[in-house]
């Protein structure tokens, strides 16, 4: 077994059990679109179900009553791009075997979701200032986004490898 699946594995099982016990705490505790001051009025927690895609982007009009297959089937793309992307990695990569662990945990929270709940993604996660608030998500959504930058930290840390190997 590589050093990059020792780390993805445990990390991924971690963080997609995470993301779906924290949304069936979410449904079980809070009330729909009833804020819950976390930390003071920066970070809430507001119950919400989102059909859409990212940042509640409504594909319906292009797709119609098939736009939660249509969304299964693009992020299941997505998975099998970061597949590809998983296996071309070099053996010994931690930073992006962690990064990779993020990306899939929140990919694989989110689909769950699909498939788990006809209203959509739970998201519960609600950040801003005041009244000016920013989108509700759920920590699929952080640790997609958080895997997105370490892999693109791993790949300039990999590309400064290569350059300083050939110079």
């Amino acid at each position: 077994m590589t050093r990059k699946t020792r780390i993805f594995w445990p990390l991924f099982l971690v963080f997609v059990t995470t993301d779906c016990a924290s949304k069936d705490m979410a449904l079980e505790h809070l009330a729909p679109h009833r804020p819950v001051a976390i930390f003071d009025s920066v970070v809430r927690f507001t119950l919400v179900q989102n059909p859409n895609a990212a940042f509640s982007t409504d594909l319906g009009r292009y797709f119609g009553r098939f736009e939660r297959p249509a969304l299964i089937l693009m992020m299941l793309g997505v998975v099998a791009l970061l597949v590809h992307l998983y296996r071309r990695t070099p053996p010994r990569a931690r930073l992006a075997a962690v990064g990779f662990a993020l990306a899939f945990g929140g990919a694989f929270g989110n689909i769950i979701d699909r498939f788990r709940y006809s209203a959509g993604v739970v998201d519960f996660i609600d950040v801003g200032i005041g009244s000016t608030r920013y989108w509700i998500c759920n920590l699929a959504d952080a640790w997609i986004f958080l895997g997105a930058v370490i892999l693109g930290l791993a790949m300039l840390r990999a590309d400064r490898a290569e350059t300083s190997e050939a110079g």
